[in-house]
């Protein structure tokens, strides 16, 4: 007992040295880049010092995740390091399901990187084969992230039926798996997931979940209004002009705010959009964006001269349009940012 108390505290010793080594290399990378980068030691430097406690180094390492992703989460929400952290993690314990888990959650609905999110699920399935929440995660991405495009239905029930086959797997599980092969409504299954993450003893995953199922409220009282604008369109010829048209009509009540505190607007087009929504999708679109342009850069060596470079060089077979009806992204070719 106490050989493998002392074993550990001095790999746990030599462990932070590494820390420190590295954040003084990263200190001084970043007075050359003018930005702070806060992270890990990489891979091949924490394989020197782990003196086999790779279980150990990872499980702190995940804590040190887990702070990142709520610093950056009341922050600028950038997200930056997520991914290379997590791989960190699982690569030193390839058995960390948590790691897996919640990393994957964790880049499909905050850093909104559906590919990573699924890259690093995936890899977890591997691994872990007997672990029934890895697959139903993947379901969940395809289900909600990548509902509108072909083929994720077919993905989503061939990870829910993998999930349901486990041992230990809830009854749940299965009920989704065989409510999805009957066309089941994804919303009900988007509800019933953010209800039960609600639950969560994790603080961060509770407020997650919750603003997720305001956000799904607002959604409804969005498309609620949009029948409205319909319905007043039949009752006098036209559409209305403004909300407070459509309010004085009688035929629907327009909140000034949600609780999130957007508003809801009335389009050139006709059709009424919520700012919290649109405002979400905006930064989700952003982030889309920026990676692809961080991964032009890293291959061609410099930044695309337009964002349709990003389309003729077959870095994206699309990239997202702006919310805001419009309304167009602002890119600037000399520094690779887009606003």
């Amino acid at each position: 007992m106490g050989k493998r108390v002392i074993a550990g505290l001095c790999a746990l010793g030599v462990f932070w040295c590494a820390v420190g080594a590295q954040n003084q290399a990263n200190k001084a990378r970043a007075n050359d880049q003018g930005e702070t980068i806060l992270f890990l030691p990489n891979q091949k430097l924490l394989n020197h010092f782990t003196g086999g406690m790779n279980n150990i180094v990872a499980d702190l390492l995940w804590l040190r995740c887990i702070q990142y992703v709520a610093t950056e989460s009341k922050g600028e929400r950038n997200f930056t390091w997520l991914n290379q952290m997590l791989n960190t993690v699982v690569q030193l314990d390839p058995y960390f399901g948590d790691a897996y888990r919640y990393g994957g959650m964790f880049l499909a609905a905050l850093k909104a990187d559906d590919d990573a999110g699924i890259a690093l699920l995936e890899q977890g399935v591997v691994a872990n084969p007997r672990n029934f929440q890895l697959p139903y995660e993947l379901a969940m991405i395809f289900l909600l992230n990548r509902k509108d495009e072909p083929g994720s239905k077919e993905r989503a029930t061939h990870y829910l039926s993998m999930a349901a086959s486990i041992d230990g797997a809830p009854e749940f599980i299965r009920d989704l798996a065989t409510k999805l092969q009957a066309n089941y409504d994804l919303g009900e299954l988007e509800v019933a997931m953010w209800t039960r993450m609600a639950d969560s003893d994790d603080k961060l995953l509770r407020e997650l979940a919750q603003r997720k199922l305001v956000e799904i409220d607002i959604r409804g009282a969005t498309e609620q209004l949009n029948q409205a604008v319909i319905a007043f369109n039949q009752r006098a010829g036209h559409f209305p002009n403004t909300l407070e048209e459509l309010a004085s009509s009688g035929i629907v009540r327009v909140p000034k705010k949600d609780p999130l505190g957007g508003v809801f607007i009335l389009g050139d087009d006709g059709v009424i959009r919520n700012t919290t929504l649109l405002d979400e999708e905006k930064k989700s679109s952003l982030k889309t964006l920026r990676n692809l342009l961080n991964s032009y850069q890293s291959k061609e060596g410099g930044w695309p001269p337009t964002l349709q470079t990003l389309l003729d060089t077959g870095q994206t077979t699309k990239f997202p349009e702006h919310p805001y009806p419009g309304q167009e992204w602002r890119y600037d070719p000399n520094t690779g940012t887009v606003e």
